[in-house]
């Protein structure tokens, strides 16, 4: 029931792996007599945990505060359509699609700042244009830190792989 919340459930994960660090010890000396051997894995366990809760975090912060700057950089544009935001693009799975769609996002929030400036009409339209235009690469940025966290993290996270190939699998048979 904790795990449903999404920042309790970082913490549910981390504190089951921190459990492992003396349960899997005790489970090994008890059948073996190798508690090295135990603490070993549990180290394992608890370290790949606590790197993909923070590689997740982290991308949660980058969604975060790209969506803010979003939300900023479309109320500072006036007479344009307000609360539109870039589209939602499926998560990179691994590391390689992190960094192709993180190459998009940063090419995108320059064009979109060349873009603001150039579409300006009049010398008062184009100093009114510079704020924003200097907030989209900003966004471009946190949009490509997002994706190279979620690409970082598609690498790492072994259980979320499977369960999308299951997934994808599924919906292709369809």
């Amino acid at each position: 029931m904790a795990s449903a919340w999404t920042p309790l459930k970082s913490l549910t994960n981390l504190s089951s792996a921190s459990a492992s660090l003396f349960l899997l010890p005790i489970g090994e000396y008890q059948r073996d007599g190798d508690v090295l051997r135990g603490v070993s894995k549990g180290t394992k366990k608890f370290a790949e945990t606590a790197v993909l809760e923070g590689v997740k975090m982290g991308s949660r912060i980058a969604r975060g505060s790209k969506s803010l700057l979003e939300f900023v950089a479309s109320g500072e544009e006036e007479g344009k359509e307000s609360g539109k935001s870039t589209p939602r693009q499926r998560r990179p799975s691994n590391i390689t699609e992190g960094f192709q769609q993180a190459y998009g996002a940063l090419t995108g929030g320059f064009s979109a700042a060349r873009k603001s400036i150039s579409s300006a009409s009049g010398a008062r339209g184009k100093v009114r244009a510079v704020p924003v235009a200097m907030l989209q690469p900003v966004i471009g940025v946190t949009g490509a830190v997002q994706k190279t966290l979620e690409g970082f993290g598609g690498s790492l996270d072994k259980k979320a792989q499977e369960e999308r190939a299951l997934k994808y699998r599924m919906d292709k048979t369809t």
